[in-house]
């Protein structure tokens, strides 16, 4: 899934938590809930093959451009916050959680350091047990649903947080 929707969804779930820890874990269990979901992102182009080592150009502009993306949104989400109490603090932590697990284990400056360590290569695996990357030809599929999640993130904390 690309970013943008595992920050706002992790920024949602980190609201239903009482503080920074728990926001940033709820980020990291909602990053898993939708990855199980059919979704599109950079994968979805290797579909039943092996990703490369060394990323495409056009990964790294999609990678890029969908990170920025992510993190101004989750500036954005965090400046509305401000003033509502530790409601700022929640939706940062959240968001951070929900976008943490592919930055430790899919940047690729790093990733072959992560993905090797004991604990985290077991939490590697686990990441890729049930990730539903979509095919090629259904990239609309997945692409839609991040639109739905995107939606329904922003929709959720509207109730907590006015966002205009």
């Amino acid at each position: 899934m690309l970013s943008l929707p595992h920050v706002i969804i992790g920024s949602a779930a980190g609201l239903a938590t009482g503080g920074p820890v728990g926001a940033f874990l709820g980020g990291i269990v909602s990053h898993h809930l939708m990855d199980m979901v059919p979704h599109y992102d950079v994968g979805t182009f290797y579909w039943k093959k092996k990703m490369p080592e060394n990323w495409a150009r056009r990964d790294i502009i999609i990678a890029t451009v969908d990170f920025v993306l992510a993190m101004f949104a989750l500036w954005w989400l965090w400046s509305q916050a401000v003033g509502f109490g530790n409601l700022s603090s929640l939706i940062f932590w959240g968001g951070l959680g929900g976008v943490f697990p592919d930055i430790w284990h899919h940047t690729p400056f790093w990733k072959k350091y992560t993905r090797k360590m004991s604990v985290s290569a077991g939490w590697y695996r686990f990441h890729n047990t049930f990730h539903a990357t979509i095919p090629p030809k259904y990239a609309w599929f997945g692409i839609f649903t991040q639109l739905v999640f995107v939606l329904f993130g922003l929709f959720i904390i509207s109730l907590f947080v006015p966002l205009l």
